[in-house]
């Protein structure tokens, strides 16, 4: 019998420590329980050695477990048989034990290394912008040197950050994944000291964009050579410290509202964000450097055009009303609180069992404990919603629903959502296109 080809699963230059990293495994657990719902894809996985299943003890058990008792499935290893009896059970214990100390002994000796070579001030990762790799060496890339000399000039001279974003984009000048500038690119180039000719590695913390000065980061003078003078690094950093104390006391706000989301940037196709602070929308594309378009437009202005469009497709009548009670209103958004949180506890009770952290017995116990409590909230809804009947607010318009305050923004929204794909707003042409759900 031949094997099919859907049936071999490869992670290869993946660890096996955490099943979630893993897609091919994952998906191999999801064939093979598909056998409650069809015909059985495979009685058997066939692996080299047992730490190609897993090298975590843990996760062995676990989803050894689930494939033995749920799917008739069992793991075996071609180079280790296993027979099936007592002796068999401590024997293939020792082995994922020492699958597992091999696995956690290679990840502190790489460690380790890493960190003598970060104390010698050796380079570890990915060339940054600026430089590439050469025979094992950090070495300058002539044609992006300049761009970082143009960063570096252009901020010590006083343009913003954003400009400088926008202007390399306009060159058409991109960073080494292919996208474009970003006021947080060009942030983390001006804080990086690797063009002042130094090395920094911290090996407790994941290299990011919002990389947090740490007290164990390793910051050596390097091998490769600089792009930049260590003063002109210094000054950078320092006028970027006090740019962000700056931003601090006067950024804006964003808060929430029944459009956030929906209307789009004509531009770039970006969402447009609510500022509180200016009461205006404005491209979060723009915001961040990659759209070059501003689109700011007063927040009134645009509730009123959403507004006008809702009242020509809905039809008011004389008798159209809701109803309303004060003294029940503070409780009924605490419940449809409740609500949302406990939909999210069920949806993470069905995701904890499909990644095999539970097994089938306590996921039933556990989901019906959560579906009785999502029942108790939705009662109280009901309850509340049969209470409130001591008074009807008459609207004429989509703008008298807004006001009544019956409804949060956020049920406004999902409203909204549900009949309109999205509605982009041109500057060029001063008005919004509404795109509806067909």
């Amino acid at each position: 019998m031949l094997l099919s080809e859907n049936h071999i699963y490869r992670d290869e230059g993946i660890s096996g420590r955490r099943a979630e990293k893993r897609p091919a495994f994952m998906k191999m657990i999801s064939d093979a329980r598909r056998h409650k719902s069809g015909e059985k894809p495979f009685d058997v996985i066939l692996v080299h050695k047992l730490d190609r299943f897993s090298r975590s003890r843990e996760e062995s058990i676990v989803y050894k477990s689930l494939l033995r008792r749920e799917c008739g499935v069992y793991v075996v290893s071609v180079t280790e048989p296993i027979a099936e009896d007592k002796f068999s059970i401590i024997l293939e214990a020792m082995l994922e034990a020492m699958a597992e100390y091999y696995s956690l002994n290679l990840s502190d000796e790489v460690k380790k290394g890493m960190r003598e070579k970060a104390e010698r001030g050796g380079y570890m990762t990915s060339a940054p912008f600026g430089y590439k790799w050469l025979d094992n060496e950090l070495v300058k890339d002539n044609d992006e040197e300049i761009y970082v000399k143009y960063i570096f000039d252009s901020f010590l001279s006083g343009m913003s950050r954003r400009r400088i974003a926008e202007n390399l984009n306009d060159m058409g000048v991109l960073t080494h994944r292919g996208n474009k500038f970003e006021i947080r690119t060009i942030d983390y180039i001006l804080k990086n000291p690797v063009y002042a000719g130094f090395t920094r590695w911290n090996p407790y913390k994941r290299q990011n964009y919002r990389l947090k000065p740490d007290e164990n980061t390793i910051i050596r003078k390097g091998e490769h050579e600089a792009i930049i003078s260590e003063s002109e690094f210094e000054k950078a950093k320092n006028k970027a410290k006090s740019d962000i104390r700056e931003h601090k006391k006067r950024r804006y706000v964003k808060t929430s509202h029944w459009l956030s989301g929906i209307i789009c940037c004509g531009s770039c196709g970006a969402s447009l964000c609510v500022c509180a602070y200016s009461k205006s929308l404005q491209c979060a594309g723009y915001s961040h450097g990659k759209c070059n378009v501003s689109h700011f437009i007063k927040l009134n202005a645009s509730e009123n055009a959403v507004i006008n469009e809702l009242d020509r497709l809905i039809n008011f009548m004389d008798k159209s009303f809701i109803c309303r009670n004060d003294g029940f209103n503070t409780e009924y958004k605490a419940e449809m609180t409740a609500l949302k949180k406990q939909k999210s506890r069920l949806e993470r009770t069905d995701e904890a069992y499909l990644c095999g952290i539970y097994d089938a017995e306590y996921y039933r116990n556990k989901r019906n404990e959560e579906e009785n409590k999502l029942e108790n909230i939705k009662r109280r809804i009901e309850d509340i919603n049969g209470r409130k009947n001591n008074g009807k607010i008459y609207v004429n318009s989509f703008y008298d629903i807004i006001e009544s305050g019956i409804f949060d923004n956020e049920y406004i929204a999902d409203t909204l959502c549900g009949v309109i794909y999205k509605i982009v707003y041109s500057k060029e042409r001063q008005c919004f296109i509404f795109y509806y759900r067909v």
